[in-house]
């Protein structure tokens, strides 16, 4: 069970119930003022419901937290639930408050500055307050929330969409100030909208009409935004619609969670109006583009005479091979990519003949290979590569490969009836760097960037697998620094933050392949050694390891010293399983706390 200080969630709660404070006085300020509404008492109604709901809720969950966490019932299932209930009112009261600010300058004929500086002074408000919802975590030493992108949140961008007045956008939330929100900044530049609750309605509206781009919420009643979003992309009818995930929940997992299942892009609430107008405009975009993919797709089945023109205004690599595979025709852009089509003659050659040219000419980014000399093989490796790129153009299935300039394509073949095949090549080098990013985060830790629990927790398990299957032994240490908190309460958290890269990096240097180092948390630290023959060997390691970390730590106000204390334990000796290994290594590292710190203990002997 993950750990909560209640002396922390005290202190965040009395920090918003000092702003919500703060909200209450501006609020009544307004209710005071005599015809400052002036068109807007619909608007400003909304905020002061939505204002009192979070009053309200914050007490209440205050209450149920502050109880969860003495009875040691803390989930991050739970906490992911209030921090969204909390973001969706406290959210509605900022987004109204935009929204007002906004309708304010479009009518510029009747300033109304009474009223505008009522809502920035919400908007500034509201702005210190969803930050501290944001830490409302059960390991508030990491921070997971994803920040808009420089060029959503620094750059000019048009907040025009009337150019996609022909197209539908349905919005899918349980939340009605979301959906009225979304749905009057949308209709303002003509954009279709149509509006479901929850995930099922939604499915039934799609069922029911064109739709090119779904705004869906992740926490919706009778069917959440994973499930609903798996079923879409399931669909071979709704599949190519572009999905916009918007929720109060602004945490990396959901982001990862909802990019693997097949949503395009994220969108957190409460709601930047020039984030959802880009973002929008991006899908919509999309949406457009597939479209025409597809109409071009079509074209090429009942018009051949239409093709060369059609496939040249494809952005994406594009060629038509016959039944033999033999070159019928390519676009520019599949020249570019292959230069080998111009030194094969342009048309007529075999996919094979095509893939043995790139070869020879280092088209592909290779992984190099030997023979039992340790002499490189280039028959045997060309040849071996030769046959797995035909076997992957006949089998129909998309895959990915770089070529090596550093660009990465995702290629596909399809089948033309009685014809052969069109093999599209398309540029994802960056929607790949994207993923690569996002996959880091997931498993590294921000601050060290090393492994973080969970990816050690996987990377453990596997160890012990292959460790049985060669009847070998791994070696854990559990490692906890000695003075570290010291070093944080006189010299800081920033040098305190240097220490900890500091070790990281020592830890990192004594690794061999197979081994691995992760941040467990806090200043802990573990260690795994693949291959170990016996007890002997690993604490050779982990007393060099003691000696290595030991330091002086130095500044303006003196000199403390680190060190740190180590739990060791041997697989299978000290555990059958992961979890059972690790916390016997743990167990370990206490003992050596308790022997004076700067030692190693083995679990067997203590």
């Amino acid at each position: 069970m993950k750990q909560y200080d209640i002396n922390k969630v005290t202190e965040l709660f009395n920090r918003i119930k000092d702003q919500n404070t703060e909200l209450n006085q501006a609020i009544e300020l307004i209710d005071n003022q005599q015809n400052v509404a002036q068109n807007f008492e619909a608007d400003l109604e909304k905020i002061k419901q939505a204002f009192y709901a979070f009053k309200n809720m914050t007490e209440v969950e205050h209450s149920q937290l502050t109880k969860a966490i003495n009875e040691n019932a803390v989930n991050d299932e739970e906490l992911s639930r209030m921090r969204h209930d909390l973001r969706s009112k406290i959210g509605a009261v900022q987004s109204y408050s935009e929204l007002i600010l906004e309708e304010l300058e479009f009518d510029s004929q009747n300033p109304n500055k009474l009223l505008s500086d009522f809502c920035h002074k919400l908007i500034s408000i509201t702005s210190e307050i969803i930050p501290i919802i944001s830490d409302i975590k059960a390991n508030p030493a990491i921070n997971n929330e994803v920040k808009p992108s420089l060029d959503e949140t620094e750059h000019h961008i048009s907040n025009s969409l009337n150019e996609y007045f022909d197209q539908t956008v349905l919005i899918i939330d349980d939340s009605e100030y979301n959906r009225d929100l979304l749905q009057r900044r949308l209709v303002r530049s003509n954009i279709n909208v149509l509006t479901a609750v929850n995930g099922l309605e939604g499915l039934e509206v799609i069922s029911q009409n064109k739709v090119d781009l779904v705004l869906l919420d992740i926490m919706m009643p009778i069917m959440n935004g994973y499930e609903t979003l798996k079923r879409l992309k399931s669909n071979s009818n709704t599949a190519n619609i572009p999905v916009l995930m918007i929720s109060a929940i602004n945490e990396i997992e959901s982001v990862v969670k909802c990019i693997e299942i097949g949503a395009e892009d994220y969108l957190p609430a409460p709601f930047n109006t020039t984030m959802l107008n880009t973002r929008v405009r991006t899908c919509l975009d999309k949406k457009r583009l597939t479209d025409k993919e597809k109409e071009y797709m079509q074209e090429i089945l009942n018009a051949r005479q239409r093709l060369s023109s059609a496939i040249e205004s494809i952005d994406d690599g594009f060629a038509i091979f016959d039944n033999d595979h033999r070159l019928i025709m390519c676009n520019e852009k599949f020249k570019k990519l292959y230069s080998s089509v111009g030194k094969l003659g342009g048309t007529g050659f075999t996919y094979e003949d095509l893939i043995n040219e790139n070869v020879d000419s280092n088209a592909y980014l290779l992984e190099r290979r030997h023979n039992e000399n340790g002499d490189h093989d280039e028959t045997l490796e060309n040849s071996n590569l030769v046959k797995m790129k035909i076997s992957r153009f006949k089998s129909t299935i998309p895959y990915m490969e770089q070529l090596s300039d550093g660009t990465w394509l995702e290629i596909s073949s399809h089948h033309i009836p009685n014809e052969g095949f069109v093999s599209l090549h398309k540029d994802v080098t960056q929607r790949h760097k994207d993923e690569q990013r996002l996959k880091f985060i997931a498993l590294h830790d921000p601050l060290t960037g090393i492994a973080n629990r969970a990816s050690f927790t996987k990377h453990l398990e596997i160890a012990l697998i292959k460790t049985t299957e060669a009847n070998r032994k791994v070696g854990l240490l559990y490692l906890d620094l000695d003075g570290f908190k010291l070093i944080n309460d006189s010299f800081g958290h920033e040098k305190g933050d240097e220490v900890l890269k500091s070790v990281a990096a020592k830890m990192q240097s004594h690794l061999r392949t197979g081994d691995m180092v992760a941040r467990l948390g806090g200043d802990e630290f573990a260690m795994i050694f693949c291959n170990i023959s016996n007890k002997d060997e690993i604490m050779i390691v982990a007393n060099r390891m003691i000696d290595h970390i030991a330091d002086s730590i130095k500044n303006d106000d003196g000199v403390l010293h680190i060190g740190a204390s180590i739990g060791v334990a041997l697989y299978p000796d000290d555990g059958k399983n992961a979890d059972t290994f690790l916390a016997r290594a743990d167990q370990a590292m206490y003992s050596a706390k308790k022997a004076g710190k700067g030692q190693c203990k083995l679990y067997s002997e203590l």
